[in-house]
């Protein structure tokens, strides 16, 4: 007898059948919670896609008043659009009710 004949002798006599039951209860609550982390990550990509959607068209509005003020100020790109940003930002605060105004 060979090596290779040994071996293979072994393999069928190890051999075992094993037979794995599933009940419908199990494949429900996997379903289930499939289900519930599928909502889950197709609602966090929405907020994803929404925050891209805004930041490339502010991206698109934005970027002529930052090349015009670099254009008249002689500033580098980064720093016109910090300060862009910024006194937008003091707008936005500034034109804020504070408390008790109607």
């Amino acid at each position: 007898m060979t090596g290779a004949d040994r071996t293979s002798g072994a393999d069928e006599a190890g051999r075992r059948r094993i037979e794995v039951s599933i009940s419908i209860r199990t494949i429900l609550l996997v379903a289930v919670a499939v289900a519930v982390v599928g909502a889950w990550a197709l609602s966090s990509v929405g907020n994803v896609l929404l925050l891209i959607f805004v930041s490339v068209f502010n991206l698109a509005v934005l970027s002529p008043v930052v090349a015009a003020m670099e254009r008249r100020l002689g500033w580098s790109r980064g720093r016109c659009a910090t300060v862009l940003v910024l006194g937008m930002r003091a707008l936005r605060h500034h034109a804020r009710p504070g408390p008790g105004h109607r």
